[in-house]
């Protein structure tokens, strides 16, 4: 699960990221503050961590890597690849 911190209201929740559940310590806001990339566990031992992508505000992730494991540790300035 990741979390959104409310500043103003000094509370917590749990951002909506639907069947992606498993997040480690690899997560990314987009340059246009849109998007939040995740690695998350897949549940398959065979594929390992996947990337995925959800609206900053929650909502269904996308899968962005076919394969794994994959593990996300930037975004490009230019929301493109690399």
């Amino acid at each position: 699960m990741i979390y959104r911190f409310d500043i103003a209201t000094q509370k917590t929740e749990v951002l909506n990221t639907d069947f992606v559940k498993h997040i480690n310590n690899d997560h990314v806001l987009s340059f246009d503050g849109k998007m939040l990339g995740l690695s998350s566990s897949s549940g398959d031992p065979k594929f390992g961590s996947m990337i995925y992508t959800v609206p900053v505000g929650g909502g269904i992730p996308k899968q962005i890597t076919p394969i794994g494991p994959s593990y996300l540790h930037g975004w490009s300035p230019d929301g493109g690849k690399g």
